[in-house]
């Protein structure tokens, strides 16, 4: 009986054909229309001076009774830029205007070393402003920032070559 049935069944498989399925299916498709916006690019050049500085610890004077130089207490350590190299050139190319926060972190064994960071005489207390850049236009303003270091250096320090004592960071957001 199973045998005749199974038969029959496939023969009526043969003479009518296999049975199609259709099966559709859809997916909505959303859009968000943005009227121009696009997202803020942050992009500021920097450009570092060698930030390479001669400390002087107090003057010597001329001993004219010994013929030797002997340290003048009343004085004291003084520092000097080597060869113009404390400058930092900001160029702001972002998409908005930006700050730059100046900072100076001592390396150990140096905790009485400080500085300061000045645009043209005025010292630099937050954040500098820059502002977004003119469009269409190729050059943008050159933000100069100095640092000057200050405070005493043991006289153990590297006195042949310069070495460092600190690090700058500058923040921009």
């Amino acid at each position: 009986m199973k045998k005749i049935l199974l038969v029959t069944t496939c023969f009526m498989f043969l003479l009518l054909g296999f049975p199609t399925v259709f099966a559709d299916e859809t997916g909505d498709v959303d859009v968000k229309y943005i009227n121009g916006e696009q997202p803020e690019l942050i992009s500021v050049d920097i450009t570092w001076g060698a930030m390479e500085f001669d400390y002087h610890d107090q003057n010597k004077v001329w001993d004219t009774t010994n013929h030797v130089y002997v340290a003048d207490n009343t004085s004291t350590p003084t520092w000097s830029v080597h060869n113009n190299s404390n400058s930092i050139v900001l160029k702001n190319h972002s998409s908005k205007a930006v700050n730059a926060t100046f900072t100076f972190t001592p390396d150990n064994g140096y905790s009485t070393v400080s500085g300061e960071f000045k645009q043209g005489s005025s010292v630099l207390s937050g954040a500098l402003n820059l502002e977004k850049p003119t469009e269409n236009v190729t050059t943008v303003k050159d933000y100069n920032v100095t640092f000057m270091p200050s405070g005493t250096v043991k006289s153990t320090h590297d006195s042949t070559s310069y070495s460092k004592v600190g690090s700058l960071t500058i923040t921009i957001e």
